[in-house]
C-alpha cells in the first residue's frame, strides 16, 4: 500500500486504487484481479512491424547508428524513456 500526506500536512491517506485492489486480492483472488485488468487494456490498432510509420522513416531509423548500437540494447518502454529524459538535449 502506498501512502501520501496532504497539503496540510500531519494526515496520511490511503491511495485508494491500491485499497480496492488489496481488497479484491484478499476477497476474490488473484484469478479475479489478473482477469480484471486484462479486461482493462486498450486493443492495437495497426501494423504491429511497422508501427504506422512512413516506410522511409522506418527504414532511416532502423538503419541509423545510434538505434543499432544504442537503443537497440534496451528492452522495456521505461528504458526508452530513461535515455531520451537524461540524453536528448544535453
Amino acid at each position: 500500500m502506498t501512502f501520501y500526506s496532504l497539503d496540510s500536512g500531519a494526515k496520511l491517506k490511503m491511495d485508494v486504487e491500491d485499497a480496492h485492489a488489496q481488497a479484491q486480492v484478499e476477497s476474490a483472488g488473484v484469478d479475479a484481479v489478473l482477469e480484471r485488468k486484462q479486461k482493462n487494456t486498450l486493443p492495437l490498432y495497426g501494423n504491429k512491424e511497422t508501427m504506422n510509420l512512413n516506410s522511409m522513416i522506418l527504414t532511416n531509423i532502423q538503419g541509423s547508428p545510434y538505434f543499432k548500437e544504442d537503443l537497440y540494447l534496451f528492452k522495456t518502454f521505461h528504458e526508452v524513456v530513461d535515455e531520451i529524459y537524461y540524453k536528448v538535449g544535453s
